[in-house]
């Protein structure tokens, strides 16, 4: 029910018809945020900021189904009565999730095919297929044919932990002499190999830092699988310095999927 005060402002049936709406989102939430602690908690989500997301999904794909009943006034307010029919939400609900894992699961062997800068894409592609339906494991057959019964959310975690793991980050050089304020376009050379077969990896894009500030330089490396970072001039005093040189998975992937590494 959708109520709107007196004296009746401008446009206040639809005024009270957003309210109602909002009153069927609220019911929505309510049940989402009950069925989802579970999931959440295990993959270290934030159940408020997944709630509001999902809820907001849930209710553009029903907002169709949404029906006005009636509307009646008292001497102090305006109400508009709607309906969402429990059948129809769950019936939408469980078609969208259905094409959603469908198309998760090709992602996934997307990302299996080949290892590459790609296979990040993909998997992460994967899980914003699904993520509006973390209230509800998902149990899938992976690799399609094997008989194995996987969780889908747990194997997407999984295997973006796997994937960080298989590249190896190898400099040209363990050390740099460099004269502080004086050398300047020194230069050293990084190369991503794939851990389990050894193969370079190309399109990775990295970052490097010095000793964790805000001096900054990103790169991606060539067919080669290889980077040539050059340095700007060092200006602090201090005698060992290190440049940490770290995967730039945020440039694969939705943000939102970060976590998920």
């Amino acid at each position: 029910i959708g109520t709107v005060a007196k004296p009746l402002p401008s446009g206040y049936r639809e005024l009270a018809r957003t309210s109602a709406l909002e009153e069927v989102a609220s019911q929505i939430s309510v049940q989402i945020s009950s069925s989802m602690i579970n999931v959440v908690t295990e993959l270290n989500y934030d159940l408020s900021t997944y709630t509001k997301s999902i809820k907001e999904s849930r209710l553009e794909q029903v907002l169709p189904s949404v029906e006005p009943v009636e509307t009646y006034e008292t001497e102090y307010q305006f109400y508009f009565l709607a309906r969402l029919s429990q059948k129809k939400y769950y019936d939408s609900i469980e078609e969208s999730r259905r094409n959603a894992i469908t198309t998760a699961i090709g992602y996934l062997e997307k990302a299996d095919s080949e290892f590459s800068a790609s296979s990040f894409t993909n998997l992460g592609n994967a899980w914003l297929e699904v993520a509006e339906f973390l209230d509800k494991p998902i149990e899938i057959e992976y690799p399609r044919g094997s008989s194995k019964s996987k969780n889908l959310y747990s194997l997407i975690k999984l295997k973006f932990a796997d994937y960080v793991q298989r590249i190896d980050i190898s400099p040209s050089v363990n050390v740099l002499n460099v004269k502080i304020f004086t050398d300047k376009d020194q230069s050293f050379i990084v190369m991503c190999t794939d851990e389990k077969t050894g193969k370079p990896i190309q399109n990775i894009p990295l970052i490097a830092t010095l000793n964790s500030e805000d001096q900054k330089m990103k790169s991606v490396t060539d067919n080669q699988g290889t980077v040539e970072f050059h340095m700007d001039r060092i200006t602090a005093k201090s005698g060992n310095q290190t440049y940490y040189i770290n995967m730039d998975l945020g440039s694969l992937i939705n943000e939102t999927v970060l976590a998920l590494a």
